[in-house]
């Protein structure tokens, strides 16, 4: 897929990084081999994450080694997005219970602490309440500077992206008004260069030509928040996904027009975010692919969303697309 993606004109592609899916049928893919080989498969298209987490299972000190080697075998095709987590991932991975809000926030600080002090070349140093380092320095550092981003679902989050990180991720799904009020308000107060801060939007997009499946696919997935908990497993995922419905169409926006994608992006657009990845819910992915080139893309160009011949989708897939401006 990533490499159609690159062949109909993306100009990036994400991955999530999971240790299970959401739902009993899916994939979860290790991140770092995958972005290795697509990196190897492809010419020049982009490869992000959305988002890695440090975490009982993956030391900051180990993601960063590995985005630096990344960025030295791909020069200026890799990204990092770090983030707090889901409960799903920990917990099956590990056995042990989900940290509460606070305790995420605070061990996603330390990580982005450790990995840019390692990135940077020093010889780190660090006793953080989740994370320690002690004398690590890396030996094989890329030319240029991995852009690393955090991806923020609350308001603490947004405001370290701001303060630590190049950039912010957020999803279209916490709609506009929390966007305006909420994300790129707290992430743009607490940078020092507000204007430089690269926005990213992850778009929820159910498209298709044909209206049935476009709001088939999105009506079986809920907001993750809902079940991301200590309880949490894939199947309970499937077993309450029909208890939501009434919020399905705030989460997913669901078209079978482009002018309806065009309608829906706008607004976000003109907040600032500088970078669409579309997340699609469809289970024919190359059908997603195939369309949104064909249909979508001309009409975010012509409406001056996007350059002309920049796009992104992501491994389920989060195809992205440079914004104008």
């Amino acid at each position: 897929m990533a490499v159609l993606a690159e062949d109909l004109g993306f100009d990036s592609v994400f991955i999530a990084d999971q240790f299970q899916p959401w739902r009993t049928v899916g994939h979860s893919s290790a991140t770092v081999p995958w972005l290795g080989f697509v990196g190897a498969r492809t010419r020049k298209i982009h490869l992000g994450v959305n988002a890695m987490v440090a975490s009982r299972r993956r030391a900051p000190s180990i993601i960063a080694q590995e985005f630096a080697t990344l960025a030295c075998l791909l020069p200026g095709r890799v990204s990092l997005a770090l983030g707090t987590g889901d409960g799903h991932d920990d917990i099956a991975a590990t056995g042990r219970r989900w940290p509460a809000e606070l305790k995420r926030v605070q061990r996603l600080r330390e990580s982005v602490e450790i990995v840019r002090g390692l990135w940077r070349g020093e010889r780190v140093t660090y006793r953080g309440e989740s994370f320690r380092v002690h004398d690590a320095q890396l030996h094989d550092l890329p030319a240029t500077t991995v852009p690393l981003l955090v991806t923020a679902t609350s308001e603490a989050e947004a405001r370290l992206a701001g303060e630590l990180a190049d950039g912010m991720v957020c999803s279209s799904g916490f709609g506009l008004r929390a966007h305006r009020d909420q994300f790129v308000t707290t992430a743009r107060s607490a940078a020092r260069k507000p204007r430089a801060l690269n926005l990213v939007l992850e778009v929820r997009l159910s498209y298709d030509p044909n209206p049935r499946l476009a709001a088939k696919s999105a009506r079986p997935w809920l907001p993750a928040h809902v079940v991301d908990d200590d309880r949490y497993a894939p199947a309970l995922f499937d077993a309450t996904r029909g208890t939501m419905q009434g919020q399905k169409d705030t989460r997913w926006i669901v078209a079978s027009s482009p002018d309806k994608v065009v309608q829906s992006l706008r607004q976000f657009v003109s907040l600032g975010y500088r970078t669409l990845v579309f997340n699609s819910p469809l289970n024919d992915q190359e059908r997603f692919l195939r369309s949104f080139a064909s249909d979508v893309m001309p009409a975010l160009a012509s409406a001056r969303l996007i350059r002309p011949g920049e796009v992104s989708s992501p491994r389920r897939p989060a195809g992205h697309r440079r914004v104008r401006g």
